[in-house]
């Protein structure tokens, strides 16, 4: 007859085993993932919706090999409730998406460390809906007045907006 502490005791030691030697095998942090169903931009942009702060440079903001890159614009409207943005327009790149996601993983660390003033300033606000083979997707929050874009978690510093806009055609010209 077994010996219950016997027993829980092999198995914890074989679950520790199991544990060290993955992270021993480990390649690097785990690249993002996408989640099921096609790339369509959200609703609404809403500032009290991010997905928090992380700022693991080591990895990938988002997975390389998109399809698609869809620019989700929200027009500041002074009639929509404070923080909260609808829809006005979807843009596809002109560029392809792997320049799209070549850009967003090249973005520096976001340190959390460093107080940010954001700014409310009446202004667009943006998402990115990534499309992947296989009819996954990744949305892309793009915080303009704080200067930071974030996924699944990690955050990168965005210095400079209108680079990362560039990436698609010009709103004011899709009538």
């Amino acid at each position: 007859m077994l010996n219950v502490r016997h027993v829980s005791a092999a198995l914890l030691a074989v679950a520790a085993l199991m544990v060290s030697a993955s992270a021993c095998d480990s390649k690097g942090p785990a690249s993002p993932t996408a989640v099921s169903g096609p790339a369509e931009c959200p609703s609404t942009f809403a500032f009290n919706e991010s997905p928090g702060l992380s700022s693991t440079k080591g990895g990938e903001l988002v997975p390389a090999g998109a399809e698609t890159a869809l620019l989700c614009v929200y027009p500041f409207n002074t009639g929509d409730n404070a923080g909260v943005f609808r829809l006005g327009r979807t843009l596809p790149a002109t560029e392809s998406p792997d320049r799209v996601t070549g850009y967003l993983n090249g973005l520096a660390e976001f340190d959390p460390q460093i107080k940010v003033s954001c700014t409310m300033m009446g202004t667009d606000q943006y998402q990115i809906a990534l499309g992947y083979p296989g009819g996954t997707h990744m949305i892309v929050r793009v915080d303009r007045n704080c200067g930071k874009v974030s996924a699944k978690g990690a955050t990168r510093r965005l210095e400079h907006v209108d680079t990362l806009l560039a990436l698609w055609p010009r709103p004011e010209a899709t009538g």
